[in-house]
Formats: C-alpha cells, structure tokens, sequence
C-alpha cells in the first residue's frame, strides 16, 4: 500500500524524514520524495534481488532514485532479512554472501541508487532483496528519494 499525499503531512511521516536528514546529515526537499510504501511480508513471502535505479527516470523532470530508505516497523521472529548481495562492510563484515540486515523494530537501512562521482549511473553494489520471512510477519515501509522534485506534476515539451 502507499500512503497517500494527505498522509504525508502526518506527524510520524514528516519525523521519519528529518531522521532521515539527520542520519545523512544532508537535507532532503520534501517533494523529491516519492509517496512512502507500506509492505507487510507472510511466512514464505519475499521480493526477488534487484536495484531500485529505472534507467527511465533519467528522462523524467524527477530524475534517478538516488537514495532507498527502508524502515523495519517490527521484529520478525525468523528471516525476512535484506541482502546485498555483494556488499561486505567497511570492517570486513559479510562474506562471499554479502550482507543480510536483520528486521528489528526502529531499524532503517539507507542506500543509494546512483554512483556519487556519477549521478546517472547505476550503483550496482546496491543489488538487493528481502529473503523469504520464515516465521511471523515483517512489516516495513519505504521511500526512495530523487534528484529532483517527484511530485510536482510537469510536462517535458520535446521539441
């Protein structure tokens, strides 16, 4: 499900975004949002490795996803983790496996979508999906974050 536009302006939506902001220390234009999306996963359900960058938003007034938050709304009893396939941690965490976040409540995971010294460019390190919940249920939301602003409708004129 996704929260709508008037939801947008509630309490806790408006709190995750300066978190956000005050995690990355960076502050974001609210419109460069795109609307939050609420998942909820059953035992067995899971989403398929992939990057959140759509070459076609680089044609788009918004531009590329540069940013993916994912907030974990719950503590899932077994699985259900997000990997990155082939991330390992500036400690040396992960293996030839990458790295598997676990669901906690109150976690949020950040990632970017685009390169840094490239902005067009896909960051495929970022290639990632959520593994099967294998007891109890995983609620989490997420929002990506664009170069530019996402929800003010627009019209490109190609001439």
């Amino acid at each position: 499900n996704w929260i709508n536009h008037e939801a947008l302006k509630d309490h806790a939506i408006v709190g995750i975004q300066r978190k956000l902001e005050d995690v990355t220390q960076h502050r974001f234009e609210e419109n460069n949002f795109e609307y939050m999306q609420v998942l909820r996963y059953a035992e067995g359900q899971k989403y398929d490795h992939h990057l959140d960058y759509f070459p076609p938003h680089g044609q788009k007034a918004h531009g590329h996803r540069v940013l993916t938050v994912f907030l974990y709304l719950n503590d899932v009893e077994e699985g259900g983790e997000t990997h990155f396939r082939d991330l390992v941690g500036e400690d040396g965490a992960g293996s030839a496996e990458g790295i598997a976040i676990s669901p906690k409540a109150g976690r949020m995971v950040t990632w970017p979508s685009v390169l840094n010294e490239a902005p067009n460019d896909k960051d495929r390190r970022t290639f990632h999906g959520s593994l099967p919940v294998k007891k109890g249920i995983k609620y989490g939301a997420n929002a990506w974050i664009h170069q530019r602003d996402y929800r003010t409708p627009k019209r490109i004129c190609k001439y």
